[in-house]
């Protein structure tokens, strides 16, 4: 985004705020309409499943081109251009006023989401008390040692054949 704006915009303050404001606005839209989506596709699966419990098999491509994917470009694709056309409009305009209080909100709500997002994750993940061990332990491997998540995975990945491995074996004696 900041390549396109470069010729347009004279400050580089200025470009920067934009793009953050930018990124800042797309995402909050972004996350409204994924939101939006999976809202309307409760009605797509109620149609899809009135059609299968009827048979009518030949029919099951109306909910999802019709449904699914017209609905999904209109909640991406749209917004998508709305954003980046204002954002183009606001870098042409020169003069960028974006208040200090927009810019710390869309900060805060950044950080937020951040940590929203890992609670989601960690409430599908976590199930029992040994998976906050495993969690954590890939979370200090990654932080504290400096090792990539490439690496943490691949180690995660061995741990979890060899302890596959054995809780086989010791439920094959037990039998």
């Amino acid at each position: 985004m900041a390549i396109a704006l470069k010729g347009t915009v004279g400050d580089e303050a200025a470009l920067v705020g934009l793009a953050f404001t930018g990124a800042g606005v797309g995402g909050m839209v972004g996350g409204t309409m994924w939101n939006v989506h999976y809202a309307l596709d409760v009605f797509v699966n109620r149609w899809a499943n009135k059609i299968a419990e009827s048979g009518e098999t030949k029919k099951m491509w109306m909910p999802n081109i019709i449904g699914g994917q017209i609905i999904g470009f209109l909640c991406r694709f749209v917004p998508a251009v709305i954003v980046l056309t204002a954002i183009r409009v606001a870098g042409d305009a020169g003069g960028i006023a974006i208040p200090a209080w927009f810019t710390t909100g869309i900060s805060a709500f950044g950080s937020m989401m951040a940590a929203l997002g890992m609670s989601i994750i960690l409430s599908f993940l976590v199930k029992k008390g040994v998976h906050w061990a495993i969690f954590l332990g890939g979370f200090v491997l990654v932080t504290y040692f400096g090792l990539s998540t490439m690496a943490v995975a691949v180690v995660a990945a061995i741990i979890a054949v060899i302890s596959y491995f054995i809780m086989s074996n010791s439920r094959e004696e037990v039998a």
